[in-house]
């Protein structure tokens, strides 16, 4: 039997009203969210930080590309990228001016930075915080074993491998200065880089050289194995507490064996590294981050040995930049702060 077009019609709709009565029952009631939606907005947005680092193949870039590794493997929101940079003296302008939020530095940069004083005389760099200091870096005054320089005044009329923009050049400098001895006065100051001392030293290029990273430093391991080398100490206790005070400098010493040519403890100056941020990186971001990294050190350290000097036991720098409020907030609650 045909259905006349009306009747069809008024069946289709019925159909229709019922499979929406139906669907209706099905989705969320007033005020719920579908399981889809939920897991959504439950999810917290994935924020992105650069941290700057250092050259490639330096003790800075491996470092900063490990602790990426540590925050992005246990941080459901934050994602780090390792930026390759010129190390401390260019991460402090980057942090400032927030092309990279997050970096690693040495403590007598940003001083000066944040004085305005140094290489950045006038142009003080005032958005810089601290999040965490790390291992000491000491200053080496390397000559070659057979050298008639005996101690630092021997320098006087002499050429020294001083890396230009290296904040252990700007150290070595203010010691030789207590020692009555001035760059372009007293010495020469040859611009060349760690690795291009080693053939320098040995073809008689300059006299002596200025390092100052993580021990050991690979170029004085070089020289050591290849043509012996000696390491002047800061024999005067006056220099030692100028120098600190002025430039939030530690003493500190290179353990005899540190090269196995030369086996004497050697006194000299020492500057932290450490982590430094820009003041408007939120403060739970800073405390996170903190968390993760000291939670998980041991994996750090498996990523690159040197992390082991960023504990707690060297947080806290002496005479160093403003902490940032979320670094603050970490650290009193763990007892390092007061």
């Amino acid at each position: 039997m045909k259905l006349k077009k009306s009747q069809a019609m008024v069946g289709l709709l019925a159909v229709l009203l019922s499979l929406t009565v139906f669907l209706a029952g099905c989705g969320p009631k007033e005020g719920e969210q579908s399981q889809g939606d939920s897991e959504q907005a439950g999810s917290p947005e994935t924020v992105q930080y650069l941290m700057g680092t250092g050259n490639s193949g330096g003790a800075f870039y491996y470092l900063g590309a490990a602790l990426s590794q540590v925050i992005n493997n246990h941080s459901d929101h934050l994602n780090f990228t390792p930026q390759t940079t010129a190390g401390s003296g260019e991460n402090v302008r980057l942090i400032n001016e927030k092309t990279v939020e997050f970096a690693l530095g040495s403590s007598t940069t940003e001083i000066l930075a944040v004085k305005g004083e140094g290489p950045y005389q006038g142009t003080p760099l005032t958005d810089i915080r601290g999040v965490a200091g790390g291992y000491i870096q000491p200053v080496h005054f390397t000559v070659k074993a057979d050298s008639n320089i005996k101690s630092l005044a021997d320098f006087k009329g002499k050429k020294i491998g001083m890396p230009a923009g290296v904040i252990a050049t700007t150290v070595a400098q203010e010691v030789l200065k207590e020692y009555g001895l001035e760059p372009g006065k007293d010495y020469t100051a040859v611009n060349i880089g760690y690795t291009e001392q080693v053939d320098a030293i040995k073809n008689g290029n300059i006299d002596g050289a200025i390092q100052g990273v993580a021990l050991p430093v690979p170029a004085v391991t070089e020289m050591d194995s290849t043509i012996g080398i000696r390491i002047l100490s800061i024999d005067k206790p006056e220099v030692l507490e100028k120098v600190n005070s002025t430039l939030a400098t530690v003493t500190t010493i290179i353990p005899k064996g540190t090269y196995p040519g030369f086996q004497e403890d050697v006194q000299t100056v020492g500057f932290p590294a450490d982590i430094i941020v820009n003041k408007d990186v939120p403060d739970d971001v800073v405390y996170e981050f903190l968390t993760i990294m000291y939670d998980n050190h041991d994996e750090w350290v498996k990523g690159y040995a040197a992390a082991e000097g960023f504990n707690y036991e060297n947080a806290i720098i002496p005479g160093w930049i403003d902490l940032h409020p979320g670094a603050v907030k970490y650290f009193k609650e763990k007892g390092i702060l007061k």
